[in-house]
């Protein structure tokens, strides 16, 4: 039987058809696959890669200085687990009450069942915590980044790698907080880059207590250096962070300037006879470093705004164009969404908690 021209051609037609929609139905198949894992690779600071969830939407936090780099970032409702040192940030509760009722299971003794039960699709770590007890989180299956913060590109790594966890809203805030930090680093060191040696004071930093410092190797010392001061710890030999002095060191140096981390710091030093002698004492050039949802003084994204008010309390007469009230205003509506009063920022200026 002959086939009419017009039956062939839809014949052709037909095979052609069936023969696209194999090709299609292929290439769906396979685009489908390639964009259907729920999972991602993220390379920490420790150069450690751990997979992750696509959508992170539960964080364990055993960092406390991450605790503000995640709310600044928008991601404050992900964390499930952080430690008791929340209960000392009065800011961050103020700005983010809800972390009071997030359980507190990742202290330095880390409660590893309770972990369980939070669930956290990750952990943040500082890189200088025990080796041990990230190896322990991870054998439960959860993936941890472990962080370090020593210097300013480090800090802005480390809230890149935060924003990368988060998502992609909060990389870009990640890049507008690594934008900000060079802004004020370019503002400070124009001025006191080439600052002789005799024009910067000697200054002391104290962190857990009035004899206790940090020196060669702390983001301390570069919002020292970079504010135009000499940081007598690490002038001195004290290498890293949280290093015991003497007394005995404290008076050999003879700081010009003590910043302290804590506030209750400060009435300690004043009211020490040992201290009475100390040339910041007595010129009463003691200092609290100014606290939001962190200290500013370490490190945190806070941190980003040391330089400028070290660079100011340093050198006052080379800075006396800066207006550290609406630096901290222009800051909190940028990166917190939230426009402080006046008292408000005098209380991050000058705590007194």
């Amino acid at each position: 039987m002959k086939i009419g021209i017009d039956e062939k051609i839809l014949r052709y037609i037909t095979i052609f058809a069936v023969i696209a929609l194999a090709v299609i139905t292929t290439i769906g198949c396979t685009s489908a696959a390639s964009t259907s894992s729920d999972t991602r690779t993220i390379t920490d600071m420790a150069g450690t890669t751990s997979t992750i969830p696509v959508d992170v939407n539960r964080i364990g936090v055993s960092y406390p200085a991450m605790n503000q780099v995640i709310f600044m970032l928008g991601g404050a409702d992900k964390i499930v687990a952080t430690s008791s040192t929340v209960d000392t940030l009065p800011w961050l509760i103020k700005l983010y009450p809800q972390i009071k009722s997030i359980p507190q299971s990742l202290n330095t003794e880390v409660n590893m069942e309770e972990l369980v039960k939070d669930n956290p699709d990750v952990v943040i770590m500082a890189l200088s915590a025990n080796t041990t007890t990230s190896k322990k989180i991870r054998d439960l299956g959860m993936p941890v980044v472990e962080l370090n913060v020593s210097t300013p590109e480090q800090l802005k790594q480390a809230v890149s790698i935060v924003g990368d966890i988060l998502g992609p809203d909060a990389k870009l805030k990640a890049k507008e907080f690594s934008d900000y930090y060079d802004s004020n680093i370019k503002l400070v060191s124009s001025k006191t880059a080439d600052l002789p040696k005799d024009q910067k004071p000697k200054v002391l930093y104290t962190a857990n207590n009035p004899l206790n410092t940090e020196g060669i190797g702390s983001i301390v010392t570069n919002w020292i250096e970079l504010g135009g001061g000499v940081n007598v710890a690490a002038e001195n030999g004290i290498s890293g962070t949280f290093k015991d002095i003497s007394m005995e060191d404290v008076v050999k140096w003879n700081p010009d300037i003590i910043v302290v981390r804590d506030a209750a710091q400060k009435p300690k030093i004043m009211e020490d006879p040992q201290w009475k002698e100390i040339n910041a004492v007595k010129n009463g050039k003691v200092y609290v470093s100014p606290k939001d949802v962190y200290a500013w003084c370490v490190r945190s994204a806070c941190a980003s705004l040391m330089p400028v008010w070290s660079a100011k309390t340093f050198h006052p007469e080379l800075f006396a164009d800066v207006d550290m009230n609406q630096v901290v205003r222009d800051y909190c509506k940028k990166f917190y969404g939230y426009d402080p009063s006046d008292s408000e920022i005098n209380d991050i200026l000058n705590p007194t908690v």
